[in-house]
């Protein structure tokens, strides 16, 4: 039910209207390199491997696939130039560091506490509003064309929480404490509660921790995150602060190569796409689990932060509120913009509840 809804509310490619006319049968062969920060042999990797081998069956071996995981071809801080230079064909980019390359984009990610908070609830929320959105808004599709990108799928993670070194249960405790973060707005929210944000790149948490250089990590999708990059044998507290969730977490694809295919390929690659996410989201709910059972065979103790999350609860209803202030120059109508987001959010809030009770989407038209 939920690739019904996946590929009902998800809107269109932005990329609609490009693409050869050329068949099927008569497009040359192209290799595509697909660049994906997950560990090698982790669920969401094995997610991955079943969609690149079924779009390279679908097209009769016409797209292949080279993978790099672990962020092995790109670095997160290199993924949107790399995509857009060619280096990579496709790569997951997170805004929050390509701030001056996707303003509108990293400004419209910080509404993030704007989502139902519960898991998986903000998990499929957030993935069909986003990009249900960002497919359709004309603010993002210039801003990604600008970048030489076309966006393939949008998706967001549950609200955040820690792995530490230290126990952290009260604003005393978190007083001080370097956390890693990834950028806007868990920078702004870490501050809030008197802690010491680092921006590190998730191809350098473990180290990070590892060398005492930050006390905690806050990583999107946390679960199976934690163990595949070895963040357990260093940190020993989980710490359910409720950082906000990670929005706008996209599949870009560098727009020359995707304009280079033939329409048939482009369809099959976005119609297979759904299967993909709803593969990726049960490996990642399946990851949790594990994560949850081999808990104290890890020695992983749970914190309750509940004074920490009243507060940031506060400061993150205030920064929704204030974000029209700081939306980025070039916005004609930013109340607009960020309504239209909030009103898309709305939308499909009924549908994700009824996906996790069971029930069989029944999306508005949009």
């Amino acid at each position: 039910m939920l690739a019904l809804a996946l590929a009902a509310c998800g809107g269109s490619s932005d990329a609609d209207g490009t693409g050869s006319d050329e068949s099927l049968e008569s497009m040359k062969p192209v290799t595509l390199s697909f660049n994906e920060s997950v560990a090698p042999g982790s669920g969401m990797a094995t997610a991955l491997n079943d969609f690149l081998k079924s779009v390279t069956e679908k097209t009769g071996g016409k797209i292949t696939f080279e993978e790099f995981y672990s962020s092995s071809l790109l670095a997160p801080t290199e993924t949107l130039t790399g995509v857009a230079d060619g280096v990579g064909s496709i790569s997951q980019v997170t805004p929050a560091f390509f701030q001056e390359k996707l303003p509108v984009t990293a400004w419209l990610a910080r509404a993030a506490p704007a989502l139902e908070p519960g898991f998986p609830l903000t998990t499929i929320q957030g993935p069909l509003a986003g990009s249900d959105f960002a497919l359709g808004s004309e603010e993002l599709t210039r801003e990604y064309a600008d970048n030489n990108v076309v966006i393939l799928r949008s998706y967001t993670s549950g609200y955040g929480n820690a792995i530490c070194t230290k126990k952290i249960e009260t604003l005393a405790d978190a007083k001080g404490v370097r956390v890693r973060v990834a950028g806007e707005p868990f920078a702004s929210e870490a501050k809030a509660l008197g802690m010491e944000p680092i921006v590190i790149p998730g191809t350098e948490m473990f180290e990070a921790l590892q060398r005492g250089v930050v006390d905690c990590v806050t990583a999107a999708d946390g679960g199976e995150i934690y163990t595949t990059f070895g963040l357990t044998e260093v940190g020993k507290y989980l710490v359910p602060i409720q950082f906000s969730p990670t929005t706008f977490i996209s599949f870009m694809m560098n727009k020359d190569q995707w304009d280079d295919l033939p329409r048939p390929a482009q369809k099959i690659i976005l119609e297979t796409w759904a299967d993909y996410e709803v593969k990726r989201l049960r490996e990642t709910l399946t990851g949790y689990g594990r994560f949850l059972d081999d808990a104290e065979k890890r020695g992983i103790e749970f914190t309750d932060p509940s004074e920490i999350n009243t507060k940031l609860a506060a400061h993150q209803k205030a920064a929704v509120a204030d974000l029209v202030k700081s939306a980025p120059p070039g916005i004609a109508d930013p109340e607009g913009v960020l309504k239209a987001y909030l009103d898309k959010l709305a939308t499909y809030l009924p549908v994700a509840q009824g996906l996790v009770k069971g029930e069989p989407p029944r999306p508005e038209s949009s």
